[in-house]
């Protein structure tokens, strides 16, 4: 049992350091992908099954997670063995337990640095009354667009932007939104 242990150690620890680097490099290769299998057969096992997930779009497992359950566990039982002088099946406790905490703790803490992105797309805003300033010179109504810059949610963002008046406004001028059509050009007046 000792040797067992240290050999899953020793090989899962070996393709860990061997999939981080691929992550760090940018060789990920998708080995996180799911096995999609087609069959044809109707079961019903009646009741709510749920899936071994933290939420939508995270699974508990997955060849990360796996690999984190084989690698910590597999040392956790050897050191039982070894190091605690504890017998086989001790160690198999010991191993199944710690595995099953850091297979967990890992897709928890996947799940929460997954939670961090964000594509910066602005949804679902009204900039009307937004004040900001010209940043590429607006032609007067009808003969072009320019940008305008705004700070919206937070966030300062350049944005297509039409006069509403007879006259072009010059950059760096204040301006505020009364408008905005569905694909975000900002209808403007002059301010100020």
């Amino acid at each position: 049992m000792e040797n067992t242990l240290l050999y899953i150690g020793i090989t899962t620890s070996a393709l860990m350091l061997i999939k981080l680097v691929m992550m760090v490099v940018g060789g990920d290769f998708g080995a996180d992908s799911d096995l999609d299998l087609d069959l044809d057969h109707d079961v019903d096992l009646g009741g709510d099954h749920g899936h071994a997930s933290l939420g939508d779009d995270v699974q508990i497992i997955s060849v990360f997670t796996v690999l984190v359950f084989l690698m910590m566990g597999s040392w956790a039982g050897w050191a039982a063995i070894k190091a605690f002088h504890q017998d086989d099946l001790i160690a198999v406790g010991a191993a199944l337990g710690i595995g099953a905490v850091s297979m967990y703790g890992t897709a928890w803490l996947m799940a929460k640095l997954r939670g961090l992105q964000s594509d910066g797309t602005l949804k679902d805003f009204d900039p009307v009354g937004i004040r900001g300033e010209v940043y590429m010179r607006i032609p007067p109504a009808g003969e072009g667009e320019g940008q305008v810059r705004l700070t919206v949610k937070g966030r300062t963002r350049d944005f297509r932007a039409v006069s509403d008046g007879d006259e072009a406004i010059d950059s760096f001028t204040p301006v505020e939104v009364l408008n905005m059509s569905s694909d975000q050009v900002m209808l403007v007046r002059k301010t100020g």
